[in-house]
């Protein structure tokens, strides 16, 4: 999975607001914190003629246990190696640019004494890996966009989107609040990522876990000199989910992801 890109609702609010400006819109938000919840529905009971199904919820706790998981079996895959994350640790994000090739914007495994571990990168061989992504664009009115982790070429497959927002061009101070269509998609086979334009890698890779959320993002920012100082992001949706090497497999009936301070 590719990393979520900068959120830049502004960027193209630009040639609007900073004609009389010498600054442009810029990100650097920290520590925003992922919370995933919901509901899941999977087969219980399969015969010719009468078949029931179960319901089960999960929350952040089934996420990080599966990343948790993930991270610390990575052992057939020479180029990444094994680590445990703390018990007290927590999924976070950060618009700030990380390096790669892929844009800026990463989750990575935090806690309260300092602990880091990134969730995407590369290995040592080189090769991008990656246990969570987040995949949208939004276009706003004036043909200018944000976009976030595989957009697709010409923005394929997210077309849908709304955007309203208000700057100051004095103050560069404002809101935006952006929708589109997105996929959340988290699992425990690191190089089968890009589920937005890929979706048969989820069937095709070694994921034994795997909850994927497609739906509708929202986006909610605030700007302060016509920087953005603020932003939470959330997701709701349907999608696909299993857990347990498929002992639990079915449908996200369900489900909720926010990534917010």
């Amino acid at each position: 999975m590719r990393t979520i890109k900068t959120i830049a609702c502004a960027l193209a609010l630009a040639s609007a607001f900073v004609a009389n400006n010498a600054m442009a819109v810029g990100s650097t938000i920290n520590n925003l914190i992922l919370n995933v919840s919901g509901t899941a529905q999977y087969q219980n009971q399969e015969g010719t003629l009468v078949g029931n199904t179960t319901t089960k919820s999960f929350n952040q706790k089934t996420v990080y246990t599966l990343i948790s998981n993930a991270v610390a079996n990575v052992n057939d895959l020479n180029a990444l190696a094994p680590v445990h994350v703390p018990a007290n640790g927590y999924i976070a994000f950060t618009t700030a640019y990380d390096g790669g090739s892929y844009g800026s914007g990463y989750f990575y495994v935090t806690n309260k004494t300092g602990f880091y571990f990134p969730l995407s990168g590369n290995d040592t061989n080189g090769e991008y890996y990656s246990f969570i992504e987040l995949d949208s664009v939004v276009f706003s009115p004036d043909d200018t966009y944000l976009y976030f982790g595989f957009e697709g070429y010409y923005y394929y497959p997210f077309f849908g989107h709304s955007s309203t927002y208000n700057l100051n061009s004095q103050s560069g101070n404002g809101s935006c609040t952006a929708k589109a269509t997105a996929v959340l998609y988290i699992h425990d086979d690191p190089y089968y990522y890009n589920d937005a334009e890929n979706p048969d890698n989820l069937a095709n890779s070694d994921n034994e876990n795997a909850i994927e959320i497609r739906g509708v993002l929202t986006a909610t920012i605030t700007y302060k000199n016509f920087t953005i100082t603020k932003e939470s992001l959330s997701i709701t949706g349907t999608g696909n989910f299993f857990l347990d090497d498929y002992d639990v497999w079915g449908i996200v009936s369900g489900g909720s992801g926010k990534i917010a301070p």
